[in-house]
């Protein structure tokens, strides 16, 4: 993948996390219309938290919220 992707992807990333450190739990659509990124887009970025238990979709999979002990480490890291 070439470098510009990779920035690119992690900005996606990074617009998304941010919008969730609230800790509250977020629709998809709303996420979607925020970050202005296009809701499969989202839908891809939150299977990629979900794999690796860093958010957790609610029962309809159309809200979701970041995991606490993600979001502590996120906290955490947030000064380095």
């Amino acid at each position: 993948m070439p470098l510009s992707k990779v920035v690119q992807l992690s900005e996606l990333i990074e617009s998304v996390l941010r919008l969730l450190e609230d800790g509250e739990t977020h629709s998809l659509d709303i996420i979607s219309e925020k970050c202005r990124i296009p809701k499969n887009h989202i839908e891809v970025i939150i299977d990629f938290f979900k794999h690796f238990d860093f958010a957790e979709l609610d029962e309809t999979g159309e809200k979701v919220r970041i995991n606490e002990t993600f979001l502590r480490f996120l906290n955490s890291v947030k000064g380095i």
